[in-house]
């Protein structure tokens, strides 16, 4: 999988339906937001999921994580696109993370949004509200780098995990992910082993 290319394209589907991010604008942190969920994430997760952006497959494969993929069309030919998504709760909320591996020494980084699952048919998300951890970083709320270019957002959050943590109060918690409409992925097919 080219990392870069996979990414973008998966991105194009989740990023913009779940993580709700704007334009290219993100946030991202080197930890994830609580612990993996201990939930039997198959039989919410497992199947095919659509959204007005694309579709997705997925499957659970253990300890919080879901593996996704989609294809694209590229160069005359179709491209398999897969990649890891860990599922964790904190203060009483659930949250989505797209785990962004990288072939240098770099750390690995978790895009997020808040997630909540209406049924075992729809997952709506929120995305983050990247003017605000951008703001909470500039204000040394969190620790991280904030890249601004043509009004595109670039928050990076590089803290420790007991720092993003105790920063994302529930308090918090509803404010910082209500950021423009939620995402809603719509399960067409339920995955069977």
């Amino acid at each position: 999988m080219s990392s870069t290319r996979s990414t973008c394209a998966i991105l194009s589907i989740l990023v913009f339906t779940l993580l709700g991010t704007a334009g290219c604008s993100s946030v991202s942190s080197i930890q994830p937001i609580g612990e993996p969920v201990k939930d039997n994430l198959a039989e919410y997760f497992n199947g095919v999921w659509a959204s007005d952006d694309g579709v997705v497959h997925c499957r659970a494969v253990g300890e919080g994580r879901l593996r996704i993929a989609s294809v694209e069309w590229k160069d005359g030919d179709f491209r398999l696109n897969h990649m890891d998504i860990l599922i964790t709760e904190h203060n009483g909320a659930r949250f989505m993370h797209l785990v962004q591996k990288t072939k240098s020494d770099a750390p690995v980084r978790y895009f997020f949004s808040r997630i909540n699952a209406s049924g075992k048919r729809h997952l709506v998300s929120f995305g983050p509200d990247i003017p605000a951890f951008a703001q909470a970083i500039e204000q040394n709320q969190l620790s991280g780098t904030v890249e601004r270019k043509n009004k595109i957002i670039t928050a990076k959050i590089d803290g420790p995990k007991k720092e993003l943590e105790a920063f994302l109060t529930k308090e918090r918690i509803g404010t910082l992910f209500i950021a423009g409409k939620p995402g809603v992925l719509s399960r067409v097919h339920e995955g069977k082993d």
